[in-house]
């Protein structure tokens, strides 16, 4: 129910045996007496807790667990639950607004108010608060008085330590089919979709061309398919041989392309916490299919039928580190580094075998004690630093061997003062040795990071004719808003075009993709005749929720598509859509899809008196849809609060 912003190795190393929990006894925590849960207030009544039972085992504990610490979300009882909400600047009437705004995760509003009520009341009788004679509800003057006292929890089940390594069935081998490295080198002229992002160069473009601008306006769909799992879907699909390959958390799927059959559907079976349910696809090589993992395995299934080949632990999701990318997959390496930064990991990119996932090399994008660039790194003893995470494919250059990386934010996050110095490699493109994994270059285009401007993405890899000489590029883009193309001969930048508007941010931090109402999470592409081709950008209204974690909030925009010259970066063509498009919407099992014509929206506008017309730019879940713009204002502004006490971003507690 509750995402979890704190440090993942903290909470979990908090996470301590419990003594058991019965039907109607709760035991005592870490030695605290009876008395102390005596003082606890009764905020609820006994039917409500018994309530939120039900709620909550029917839409909760699929991730938190049937006893709220046993699931592979964070855990809602014990002292890792009083580790991350027991801070005193954080109420319960602050913990109960996060739960009810943003639980479930892309479907709070699945939930009434009454349920989220008894959900609360549930989790606060399992902490050890007693029953009383009064409902809870949102305006309860007493949650706003009171601070999380956790004085009994249930029992964590006993968990095995995760294995390093996990074989599959006897005489499982991987398929006879391909694609093989000659077929994956010519994926630019493929007309099967083979990587993350089409090809090694990181293009996204197909030689295809039924679908044009006479033809698209009659498409219409000729198969649909469901997965069925209430998950953030950001998979990218691979697709050879007529067969397409999807990812969700935990399922891969493979599925006949032209008429959406399943072909075959493997669920991996977590083994470990995980703090991010994101993933982003597939690799394809040889007859298998590799991803990673929320709790760190690489895992590779044979590509005709799912089953499992082998699956092995690579990251340590104790010290916050998951994968959420697609590998890259060339020769017999496995290319892969862990996510979220903001979970302070100490950023690694490596390489390990495809035959059974054993390590070949490793470059730590966050340099250890010692290493070339831990001198940029200026920080307290007692301030973890760290981040350096890699969500976003790898372009790589077959010819030389040159593996392209664009590594994402420092952590702590945004205050710089705690971390002085240049931060390297954060926000950095990294080229590597692909077979040895040694540093060739790198450039630093955002140092000393105070706003989460990651550099997200290190692609396409391309040649252009610039005065007369043909110099091979690579463009870079951000969440600073900026597209820039650097010369992989001699590492100097070449052009830099801002591809968003500074004057747009609202709820955020400062000016950038990432802040005025869209994330670039989408890169460039590369057309050969058109040029640079950009995503949406410049957005004329809506808005983005100012926290990635902190779900449920949706905007609306009228985008535009934006292309550059190759050699130059002038702006060739601007194409903006008369048609509207939700912003950071999830998937419809969440009820948060609030298309309407604008036309609509500016009836209702005329219909209201001046102060109560909605505030453009914060439109947030069904319940606060049409709500004034002084409420729209402050549950913005209220979300960050709570999340920036939480988390404790200026860390004014620590010397």
């Amino acid at each position: 129910m509750i995402l979890k912003p704190s440090n993942s190795r903290t909470s979990i190393a908090l996470a301590i045996g419990i003594a058991t929990l019965g039907a109607a006894h709760v035991a005592p925590v870490g030695g605290q007496s009876t008395r102390a849960a005596a003082s606890q207030p009764r905020l609820f009544t006994e039917a409500q807790a018994a309530s939120g039972k039900a709620t909550y085992e029917r839409s909760c504990a699929a991730c938190h667990g049937a006893v709220l610490l046993d699931g592979t979300a964070p855990r809602l009882a014990g002292p890792a639950f009083q580790a991350s909400w027991g801070d005193p600047r954080v109420t319960l009437d602050d913990l109960f607004f996060i739960i009810r705004t943003t639980m479930p995760p892309q479907a709070s509003s699945t939930l009434t108010p009454q349920d989220h009520a008894a959900v609360f009341a549930y989790i606060l009788q399992a902490n050890g608060y007693p029953s009383g004679p009064s409902l809870l509800t949102a305006n309860s003057v007493e949650l706003r008085l009171e601070h999380l006292q956790v004085s009994a929890a249930p029992a964590a089940p006993v968990r095995a330590a995760p294995p390093a390594f996990i074989a599959g069935a006897a005489g499982v081998t991987p398929a006879n089919t391909g694609p093989s490295q000659a077929v994956l080198n010519a994926a630019a002229q493929s007309t099967d979709w083979l990587f993350h992002t089409h090809d090694y160069q990181g293009t996204r473009f197909s030689p295809l061309n039924q679908i044009n601008t006479t033809t698209a306006a009659r498409l219409r769909p000729a198969c649909m398919f469901q997965v069925g799992e209430r998950d953030n879907f950001q998979t990218g699909p691979v697709v050879y041989d007529g067969t397409m390959y999807l990812t969700t958390m935990t399922s891969t799927i493979a599925l006949d392309a032209a008429t959406c059959r399943v072909k075959w559907r493997h669920t991996w079976q977590l083994r470990e916490d995980s703090s991010f349910s994101r993933n982003r696809g597939v690799g394809i090589k040889d007859g298998r299919i590799v991803r990673g993992t929320p709790d760190g395995y690489l895992l590779a299934l044979n590509a005709e039928t799912g089953a499992m080949l082998w699956a092995r632990q690579i990251a340590k999701p104790a010290e916050g580190e998951t994968f959420s990318m697609a590998p890259l997959l060339f020769d017999d390496l496995v290319l892969i580094g862990p996510a979220v930064s903001e979970n302070n990991v100490q950023g690694w990119v490596g390489a390990f075998r495809i035959e059974d996932g054993s390590p070949v090399w490793r470059f730590n994008t966050v340099p250890r004690p010692g290493e070339p660039g831990s001198e940029t790194w200026q920080s307290e003893k007692d301030i973890p630093v760290g981040g350096g995470g890699v969500w976003t494919a790898f372009a790589l250059d077959t010819g030389t061997g040159d593996l392209h990386i664009a590594v994402t934010n420092p952590s702590p996050d945004l205050p710089v003062h705690l971390r002085k110095g240049s931060n390297l490699y954060t926000n950095s493109i990294v080229v590597l040795d692909v077979r040895t994994g040694k540093l060739r270059w790198y450039r630093q285009l955002v140092p000393n990071d105070s706003h989460d401007w990651d550099l997200t993405h290190a692609t396409p890899l391309f040649t252009a004719n610039i005065n007369g000489t043909m110099r091979r590029l690579v463009a870079t883009s951000g969440k600073d808003g900026m597209l820039r193309v650097i010369d992989r001969e001699t590492h100097g930048l070449v052009y830099e075009v801002p591809v968003t508007n500074p004057r747009l941010s609202r709820c955020g931090r400062g000016p950038g993709v990432e802040w005025s109402r869209v994330q670039r999470r989408h890169q460039p592409a590369l057309h050969t005749r058109c040029g640079l081709v950009h995503d949406v950008h410049g957005l004329r209204r809506g808005a983005a929720h100012p926290w990635q974690d902190v779900h449920g909030w949706q905007g609306r925009s009228r985008p535009a598509r934006e292309g550059a010259g190759l050699a130059h970066g002038r702006r060739c063509f601007d194409r903006h859509s008369e048609m509207e498009v939700p912003l950071a919407a999830p998937d419809g099992s969440g009820g948060h899809d609030h298309r309407r014509k604008r036309r609509s929206h500016r009836r209702v506008d005329r219909r209201l008196p001046r102060a109560r017309r909605p505030e453009r730019g914060c439109v947030v879940s069904v319940q606060h849809r049409w709500a004034d713009r002084r409420r729209c204002r402050d549950v913005c502004r209220r979300r960050t609060a709570v999340h920036r006490r939480h988390v404790g971003e200026s860390l004014e507690h620590v010397g």
